[in-house]
C-alpha cells in the first residue's frame, strides 16, 4: 500500500528507480536526485493525506490529494523529458 513506511523503495516505480533508473541516471545525479525526491514526496504526501482522514480533517485531505496531484503531474513531466 502507498501509505506503508518505506513503500516508495517497494511500489513499481521505486523498485525501477532503485534498479534500471539508477542505471540510466546515475551519471547525471541531479536528474535521479530529482526524481527520487519527487517520487518520495508523492508517498509522503499520501501519508499525510491518510493521517488528515483518520484525523477526520477533511479540508487536510483536500489539501494534500491537490497536493499530491501537482506533485504527480511534476514527476511525470520530468519523466517524459528523460525517457527516450
Amino acid at each position: 500500500m502507498v501509505t506503508e513506511p518505506a513503500a516508495e523503495q517497494r511500489c513499481h516505480l521505486g523498485l525501477w528507480l532503485r534498479g534500471e533508473g539508477y542505471r540510466r541516471y546515475a551519471n547525471n545525479p541531479m536528474l535521479y536526485e530529482d526524481l527520487l525526491g519527487r517520487h518520495d514526496s508523492l508517498h509522503r504526501l499520501a501519508r499525510e493525506a491518510k493521517a488528515c482522514h483518520d484525523l477526520g480533517d477533511a479540508q487536510g485531505v483536500l489539501q494534500k490529494i491537490s497536493d499530491l496531484g501537482r506533485e504527480n503531474r511534476s514527476l511525470m513531466a520530468l519523466l517524459q523529458q528523460t525517457l527516450p
